[in-house]
């Protein structure tokens, strides 16, 4: 099975990241294919206030690394 696994980081690190590690991890020994697609909440820094609110109702950039991602793994 093709699993796609979205996952977020934050700034401080936390059993968030182990469980979405240790799931690829499990998902992978037991034969599905895991693509892994992570994205990381610092590459709102440097933004004005106004920015980083539109970008957390609709990231176009993050949408855009979905959706190609999906195309990618679903026709190789």
């Amino acid at each position: 099975m093709h699993i796609l696994q979205l996952h977020t980081h934050y700034q401080q690190p936390g059993g968030e990241d182990g469980v979405f590690s240790d799931e690829v991890t499990l998902l992978r020994e037991r034969g599905h294919e895991v693509k892994a697609l992570t994205f990381h909440n610092r590459e709102l820094e440097g933004l004005s206030s106004w920015r980083q609110a539109s970008i957390t109702l609709w990231n176009r950039e993050a949408y855009r690394r979905v959706r190609e991602t999906i195309w990618d793994f679903s026709f190789r």
